[in-house]
C-alpha cells in the first residue's frame, strides 16, 4: 500500500492552527485501507479513536500496513492537530499512543507515518494547551472538586508560560482568595516557566500586589528576577514593605544585596551565553517577551529564537545602564548583544523590540569607543563567537590609537593573534598593522608574517607534524597534502615545531606521531606554549597505546586516532576537527580579501621603515606568494620584496620578472629596478647575462623596462654602447612592437624618420 513519506506528513505549526475544512475517510479492520470519506460537517469522534485504536493495535502486534492505514487516516488534512489531541487524551489513549510511537521507530515500513503522527498529536497538544478559553477554564477549576483540579493542574503545566497570564489576573485582583491562594501555588509550581513573566512585569504593579508577586518569585528558586527584584527594593518611594518583601526574595533565591546594576550586567551576560534554559521553549523558533499593560494585564511580545538572547541581552543592560551610566561591563554587554543581534536579523527573523531603530550595531560599536570595544572583543572570544570577534576588530580598526590597542601588550586585540580562527588571526595582525607602536610586544613578531601568510594566499590550511621517525613524517605529511593541507617542515618535537610555526606565522593545526610516551611528552609541550595552547592537535597513536591517550580529547581540541586507520578514516578525523576547533576551512572570498588588504598593510609598513613591525620578516611568505601568485597582486608582492634588503628577495624578483611573459614582465621588471637603486645589485652572474639579453631582443615598453632594471643593476655601461652603435643607425627606421602606437618603436621610432 501506499505510504505518505515524511516529508509530506509533518504539518508546520502554524498552516495547521490556522487549517480548516477537514473530511475524514471511513475507517477499515486490521490492516484493511480507509474506505470512503465521511459526510461533511465534522469529525466523527468514533471513527478517529478506532483509527486510534487500530494504530496502537496493529504497532503492538507488529503489522505495519495496518498501522500505517490506521494512522494515514488520523494523519489526513480533515482532522485537524486540536481535534486529533482532544480525542485521543480525551479517550485516555495518550500513554498508549506515546508506547506505539516509541516502538515504530523499529518498524521501517511505518517509522515515517508515525513521526508524522506523533508530531502532529503534539502540535494539536500545544494548540489546545495554549488556547486562552481553555486556560481560563483551567484557573477557574483550580478551587473546584479534586478531579476537576488535577485535571487543571494538568492543563496548566502544559499551557506554561502561556497560562501565567490569567493565574497573575487573579492574584493582582484578589477578588477570590481561595482562586488567588490556588493561582499562587500554581505559579510556583511552574517554576521556571513563570518567573520571567513575573519578574518583567512586577515593578508595574501596585504595591499590594508587587508584596504578593515578590514571595512568589522568593518561592521559584530561579534567579532570573533577582536583577528586578533588588531594582525593585532600592527604588526611591517604594513602600518598605515592598523593600523588604523584595529583599527576601533575594535572599531565598541565594544571591545577596549589591547595586541593581550590577545583577542586571550579570543577568544581561547570562542571556548574551544564549543559556537555553533563559528561553521558555527553546526548541520553537519564536519566544515571548513579557510586559504589564494597565489595562491589558500581563502581555508577551513574539520574538524570533534567534535573536532572543541578545534582545534580552540589550534589554537588561539597557536597565543597568539607566542606573548607572558609568557601568563599562554594561555597555560592553550591549554593544555585544547588538552586534550579534544585528548579524542574524534576516528575512523572516522578527524583532519588535530593537528592529528598524534608525542606526546600525556598528555605530554604537564605534561610539562606544576603543576601551569598551576591547571588552566585547573579549567576550566574543571567551564565548568562541567568531562573528563577533570579527565585527569587534572591524569597529577597532576604526577607532582605535596605538596605546589604546596595545595598552600593556595583553589586550584582547593581542590576544586574538592566537585565536583559534585563521579570519580571525589574519583580521587581528591588520588591525595592530593599522596603528604603529613605539615598542615590541608581545605578538608584534607575529604580524607581519601573518600579514605575509594572507598575501601568499590564506586559503591555505597549514598543519605540523611532530614526528621521531622521518618515514612516519613523511608519510603523514604525505596524508595531509592529499587532503588539501599544506604540511610544514616536520619537527622532532615540541620546541622545534614552535619555531618552524613562527617562521610561517602560525599553524592551523599539528599531528603528532610516536609511541604513549613519545606522544604525550611532546602534547604537554606543545600546550605549554604559546603557539600551541589553543591549536587543533591529531595524536596519531600505536593501536596498543591508543586506548591510554584517548582522555587528551576531552578538551575539545584534540582527536585521537590510530596509526593503523584508514585514509578516509584520517581524513574525516582531520575534517571534522578542523570544521569545531577552526570553524571550517577559509572561503575563496575571505582569501582574495585578504591579499588586498596584506599588501596594503604591507605596503604601509615598508614605507614607514618603523622599529617594531619590519617588511623583513615577511620576506619567507613574500618569496612564497611570489611563486603561486598571478598578475597585478604578483607585481604588487615583487613590489613588497623590493623594500627589502635581502639577495634572496632581490634575485627572487628577478627570476619572476624573467620568467614572466608579457606585460606582467614588464611590470615586474619596475621592481627589479626598485630593489638595486635602494639596496644595490645582489644579481647573480647568471641573472645579469639573462637581463642582458632582454635588452638586446626588446622593443617597447619591455625594452624600456628591461633596461631600466638593467641600468639600475649597475651592470657594464660598454653594453649601452654596443646597443647604440647596432640599434641607433641614422635614417634607419624599426618596426613599432607589436601594439606600440606608430612613432613610438623602442628605436628607431618617429624621431629618426625623415621629414616629407
Amino acid at each position: 500500500m501506499h505510504v505518505l513519506k515524511r516529508s509530506q506528513l509533518i504539518l508546520p505549526l502554524a498552516i495547521v492552527a490556522m487549517s480548516g475544512g477537514w473530511t475524514l475517510p471511513a475507517l477499515a479492520q486490521d490492516g484493511a485501507a480507509p474506505a470512503a470519506a465521511r459526510p461533511e460537517g465534522g469529525s466523527d469522534h468514533a471513527k478517529l479513536v478506532e483509527a486510534a485504536t487500530l494504530f496502537v493495535h496493529n504497532i503492538m502486534i507488529a503489522k505495519p500496513d495496518g498501522a500505517a492505514a490506521a494512522a494515514n487516516v488520523l494523519l489526513a488534512d480533515s482532522v485537524e492537530p486540536s481535534e486529533l489531541a482532544m480525542v485521543i487524551d480525551g479517550a485516555d489513549l495518550g500513554k498508549r499512543m506515546d508506547d506505539a510511537f516509541r516502538r515504530s521507530r523499529r518498524m521501517t515500513d511505518v517509522a515515517d507515518a508515525s513521526a508524522a503522527l506523533e508530531t502532529k498529536l503534539e502540535a494539536g497538544r500545544q494548540l489546545l494547551a495554549r488556547k486562552i478559553e481553555r486556560i481560563e477554564e483551567a484557573v477557574k477549576m483550580l478551587v473546584g472538586p479534586m478531579r476537576g483540579q488535577m485535571i487543571a493542574s494538568d492543563r496548566l503545566m502544559a499551557a506554561g508560560e502561556y497560562a501565567v497570564p490569567a493565574l497573575m489576573r487573579q492574584i493582582v485582583e484578589g477578588r477570590d482568595l481561595g482562586l488567588e491562594a490556588a493561582s499562587m501555588r500554581m505559579l510556583v509550581q511552574m517554576r521556571r516557566q513563570s518567573a520571567l513573566p513575573l519578574a518583567l512585569s512586577v515593578k508595574s504593579l501596585d504595591p499590594a500586589a508587587q508584596r504578593k508577586i515578590c514571595v512568589i518569585l522568593g518561592q521559584l528558586g530561579y534567579p532570573v528576577s533577582v536583577p528586578v527584584l533588588l531594582d525593585l527594593a532600592q527604588t526611591k518611594g517604594v513602600t518598605p514593605d515592598v523593600t523588604g518583601a523584595a529583599m527576601d526574595a533575594v535572599r531565598a533565591l541565594g544571591a545577596t544585596d549589591q547595586p541593581a546594576h550590577k545583577a542586571y550586567a550579570d543577568q544581561a551576560y547570562a542571556f548574551l551565553t544564549a543559556d537555553p534554559s533563559l528561553a521558555a521553549y527553546p526548541s520553537e523558533s519564536m519566544q515571548n517577551v513579557w510586559k504589564w499593560t494597565e489595562f491589558g494585564g500581563l502581555a508577551a511580545d513574539r520574538i524570533s529564537t534567534k535573536v532572543y538572547f541578545d534582545a534580552m541581552a540589550m534589554m537588561l543592560s539597557r536597565r543597568a545602564l539607566e542606573l548607572d551610566a558609568s557601568d563599562d561591563r554594561a555597555l560592553a554587554i550591549f554593544v555585544a548583544a547588538d552586534l550579534r543581534r544585528e548579524a542574524s536579523m534576516a528575512d523572516g527573523v522578527i524583532d519588535p523590540l530593537f528592529d528598524g531603530q534608525g542606526r546600525s550595531a556598528q555605530f554604537y560599536a564605534t561610539t562606544a569607543g576603543p576601551h569598551t570595544m576591547q571588552a566585547v572583543l573579549q567576550m566574543g572570544m571567551d564565548l568562541s563567537d567568531t562573528g563577533l570577534v570579527r565585527a569587534s576588530l572591524a569597529a577597532l580598526r576604526e577607532t582605535a590609537s596605538a596605546s589604546a590597542m596595545i595598552g600593556d601588550g595583553s589586550t584582547a586585540v593581542v590576544k586574538a593573534l592566537d585565536y583559534t580562527d585563521r579570519r580571525v588571526q589574519f583580521e587581528a595582525a591588520f588591525t595592530l598593522a593599522s596603528i604603529t607602536p613605539k615598542a615590541s610586544f608581545a605578538g608584534s613578531e607575529q604580524v607581519v608574517p601573518l600579514l605575509a601568510q594572507a598575501v601568499r594566499g590564506g586559503s591555505e590550511t597549514y598543519a605540523g607534524v611532530i614526528s621521531r621517525g622521518t618515514e612516519d613524517a613523511q608519510r603523514i605529511a604525505g596524508a595531509l597534502r592529499a587532503l588539501g593541507f599544506m604540511p610544514l617542515t616536520a619537527a622532532r618535537d615540541a620546541k622545534e615545531f614552535g619555531e618552524i610555526a613562527a617562521r610561517n606565522a602560525g599553524a592551523d593545526m599539528v599531528v603528532i606521531a610516536g609511541n604513549g610516551a613519545q606522544v604525550r611528552s611532546q602534547y604537554q609541550a606543545v600546550r605549554a606554549t604559546r603557539i600551541g595552547a589553543k591549536i587543533p592537535v591529531i595524536v596519531v597513536a600505536q593501536p596498543a597505546d591508543k586506548a591510554g591517550l584517548d582522555k587528551l580529547a576531552d578538551d575539545g581540541r584534540t582527536v585521537v586516532l590510530g596509526a593503523d586507520i584508514s585514509d578516509d578514516a584520517f581524513k574525516a578525523g582531520a575534517d571534522a576537527l578542523v570544521a569545531k576547533a577552526l570553524g571550517g576551512r577559509l572561503g575563496a572570498a575571505d582569501s582574495s580579501r585578504y591579499v588586498n588588504d596584506g599588501v596594503e598593510a604591507l605596503t604601509r609598513i615598508g614605507q614607514a621603515s618603523g622599529s617594531v613591525y619590519k617588511i623583513a620578516d615577511a620576506e619567507s611568505g613574500l618569496v612564497d606568494a611570489l611563486r603561486t601568485q598571478e598578475g597585478a597582486v604578483k607585481v604588487s608582492v615583487a613590489a613588497l620584496l623590493s623594500m627589502v634588503d635581502s639577495t634572496r628577495s632581490q634575485r627572487a624578483i628577478i627570476d619572476a620578472a624573467l620568467a614572466a611573459e608579457g606585460d606582467e614582465q614588464t611590470m615586474l621588471l619596475a621592481p627589479v629596478g626598485q630593489g638595486a637603486r635602494r639596496f644595490g645589485s645582489k644579481a647573480t652572474t647568471a641573472q645579469a647575462d639573462a637581463i642582458r639579453e632582454l635588452v638586446k631582443k626588446s622593443t617597447g615598453s619591455l625594452a624600456d623596462a628591461a633596461a631600466a632594471a638593467f641600468g639600475a643593476l649597475g651592470l657594464p655601461s660598454s653594453e649601452a654602447v654596443d646597443l647604440i652603435i647596432k640599434s641607433r643607425v641614422p635614417g634607419v627606421r624599426v618596426a613599432p612592437a607589436e601594439g606600440a602606437p606608430a612613432g613610438d618603436a623602442g628605436s628607431g621610432g618617429a624621431a629618426d624618420a625623415p621629414k616629407k
